[in-house]
């Protein structure tokens, strides 16, 4: 089950980046926007992304840590 699960997480982030290089390609192609304003966007995104990704897995972590009693009794 946890291989599915994972090959599902993988089709939606894929689906994800390929519908936002969609979008981003057709604004630039509409005159819309500017390359360098599409790059700073994906920047900025990634960036958020990769930080609340970084804090879940933190506080994953420091829940199971002070949730399983640990060695010393706290």
């Amino acid at each position: 089950m946890a291989r599915r699960a994972r090959s599902l997480a993988i089709a939606w982030w894929a689906g994800a980046l390929v519908l936002s290089g969609l979008v981003a390609s057709s604004r630039v192609y509409l005159g819309v926007h500017r390359v360098t304003d599409v790059t700073a966007g994906f920047a900025l995104g990634a960036a958020s992304a990769l930080t609340l990704i970084t804090a879940d897995l933190g506080h994953r972590m420091w829940t199971r840590r002070h949730h399983a009693g640990g060695a010393n009794g706290s």
